[in-house]
């Protein structure tokens, strides 16, 4: 009962509370999403600074003032990427070769779907 409390509390105040605290599966996604190749990058010579990426993070990164995301709230859904007008800002990086971020959100869910089975 206290963490059903704490958690419709929490919900109230932050935005994903349990998402972001108190879910396993979010953990989960920290440390996977730590150790991943794939990585966001930002071109700030191309950045337009419309924050459309800010506005579209599910998980409320701030992606606009930062060169190459490595927060562990990532869950590398690639909305930034996107969302975002400038098809060169915003790039999914495999060591230094670009990735397209269907292709990329494809392979993370395979790596997933195969996890659970």
């Amino acid at each position: 009962m206290a963490l059903l409390i704490i958690t419709i509390v929490g919900s109230m105040l932050y935005d994903r509370f349990f998402c972001k605290y108190l879910c396993p599966m979010g953990a989960m996604y920290g440390i996977i999403s730590k150790v991943s190749p794939l990585k966001i990058t930002r071109n700030e010579d191309k950045c337009i600074s419309c924050g459309i990426c800010n506005k579209n993070c599910p998980m409320n990164i701030d992606i606009a003032n930062t060169k190459q995301i490595t927060s562990t709230e990532c869950i590398n859904c690639q909305i930034c990427v996107l969302s975002c007008p400038n098809d060169s800002c915003l790039q999914i990086k495999h060591g230094k070769k670009n990735t397209n971020p269907i292709l990329a959100t494809s392979m993370i869910f395979m790596i997933s779907l195969e996890a659970y089975l």
